[in-house]
């Protein structure tokens, strides 16, 4: 039977230095048509669910925004990582050791106010403004200190660029991340130490806009809530920071038949050009001052 080359995005276990990482990555697959297709159908069944997601929470953010109570904001985050930076005239060894950075973005919609924007929103005559706020930073942790930062500032108008240098980890009170959160549109905190999640948001009842949730006239559509408990992680203040992390933010760029460029201790050439045959890893202290030696 003849074999097709076809690709999918699939979790995969890497490891990086000391750390086991999980990553979803697009990996090539040589089968034949069946199997190809029989995967297409199992993805296209959880398709109109997700295309409902999307077009249900897009009206609740419309309908949000066309009722937004005053002293009321709506924030949109969004998380990249591993931009790499480029010089718009930058010289032939810079070529080898470009600057990776992560971007936040956050869009804030709220009232206009006087003594800022010359203009006061009221409920007769709303004014809401949009603004844009990017964070860039070179931390290589990409873990939820980064996303939960937020840099004081005095006043936040139009658009706004930060540059943070550092993110500050040593926090008390921090916890895990809940189950396939990515799914999850609705988190209500209670009084007891657990949170009420639902898969789709409500913004459009009379009942959850005044916060009578459980009466909530769209269950049908975004599903019931369900108690989810809180877990704590361990105080970040008694970890000592790793020895190896630019070995290991280094190691995150390299991977099985990477190109790098290795410096040369030759008059006549400035690197060698070298292919990887295998996943890379940090040799023991003593393979290392053996090698130094």
């Amino acid at each position: 039977m003849s074999t097709v080359q076809w690709e999918r995005y699939e979790y995969v276990n890497l490891k990086r230095g000391s750390k086991s990482l999980r990553k979803l990555m697009l990996v090539k697959k040589s089968t034949n048509p069946f199997e190809m297709f029989s995967y297409f159908i199992q993805i296209l069944r959880t398709f109109p669910y997700h295309q409902f997601s999307a077009s249900w929470q897009s009206d609740q953010l419309r309908s949000l925004l066309d009722n937004l109570p005053l002293n009321h904001c709506v924030t949109v985050n969004d998380y990249s990582e591993s931009y790499r930076c480029f010089d718009k005239t930058e010289i032939q060894t810079e070529y080898f050791q470009k600057i990776e950075v992560s971007l936040h973005v956050t869009l804030l919609y709220r009232h206009a106010i006087l003594e800022v924007d010359g203009i006061e929103s009221s409920v007769d005559n709303p004014v809401i403004f949009k603004e844009e706020f990017f964070v860039i930073s070179e931390d290589d942790k990409r873990d939820q200190y980064f996303t939960h930062y937020k840099p004081k500032s005095t006043s936040c108008k139009r658009r706004i660029f930060r540059y943070v240098e550092t993110i500050p980890r040593n926090t008390t009170q921090h916890f895990k991340s809940i189950a396939e959160i990515r799914k999850i549109h609705c988190v209500r905190t209670t009084n007891n130490s657990e949170l009420m999640v639902t898969d789709l948001s409500c913004y459009t009842c009379d009942q959850c806009v005044s916060a009578n949730y459980e009466l909530c006239r769209n269950f049908r559509f975004r599903g019931n809530s369900r108690p989810v408990k809180i877990v704590r992680e361990q105080s970040t203040e008694n970890h000592a920071v790793e020895e190896n992390n630019i070995g290991d933010s280094l190691l995150d760029s390299i991977s099985n038949g990477t190109i790098i460029a290795v410096l040369a201790d030759d008059d006549d050439s400035d690197f060698y050009l070298m292919k990887t045959l295998g996943e890379p890893d940090i040799l023991p202290s003593a393979f290392q001052e053996a090698l130094m030696l």
